[in-house]
């Protein structure tokens, strides 16, 4: 099923999206606050009176469009299991996790859950992990030569793509530093 932009409001579309993700991720906020929260930022969009049966409808057609596919994996377990392989001692195994831990749960508020794999994010977050804390050139268990430590658990994962995962993490931080002044 296809809906075009310019069939359904942008803004009125974002918030029907925040409220069906809140169900999605168990934490449901009411349709009427959400439409409260997004009139202070845009108070002309929401002057309908019945905004909150547009928002049910967006939340229809997104479902419908979705095809009621709902199950989204997060890149956590993988960051797990992926940050096993490398022959560091427990405490630099620890900050890795936490490093790559921090971006994924930052990662989540970009579009790359949208783009990617959650074992291609967890990997280039990893990745990025190892870079930002110097040890990029750390070994690995069953090392083989000519090939890179994520090779065992992605097959032709390339340096460019991990890259445009990092990148788009980075992103985030400039936008949000941006905006926070």
């Amino acid at each position: 099923m296809f809906h075009s932009f310019k069939e359904f409001q942008k803004h009125l579309t974002a918030v029907g999206c925040l409220f069906l993700a809140g169900k999605v991720e168990e934490t449901p906020k009411k349709c009427r606050d959400i439409i409260l929260i997004a009139k202070e930022k845009y108070p002309d969009l929401y002057s309908m009176k019945n905004a909150i049966e547009e928002v049910m409808g967006i939340e229809r057609v997104l479902l419908q469009t979705i095809k009621f596919d709902l199950h989204v994996d997060h890149p956590y377990t993988f960051l797990l299991q992926y940050q096993k392989v490398f022959k560091l001692d427990r405490e630099k195994k620890q900050t890795i996790l936490q490093n790559a831990w921090t971006f994924v749960n930052d990662s989540i508020s970009t579009t790359l859950c949208l783009m990617w794999e959650p074992e291609v994010i967890a990997i280039s977050l990893i990745y990025m992990a190892l870079k930002m804390t110097k040890l990029d050139n750390c070994d690995w268990v069953d090392r083989q030569p000519g090939e890179q430590w994520w090779d065992q658990f992605v097959a032709n994962l390339t340096s460019d793509m991990m890259e445009d995962v990092c990148h788009k993490v980075l992103d985030y931080y400039t936008i949000t530093k941006t905006e926070s002044r």
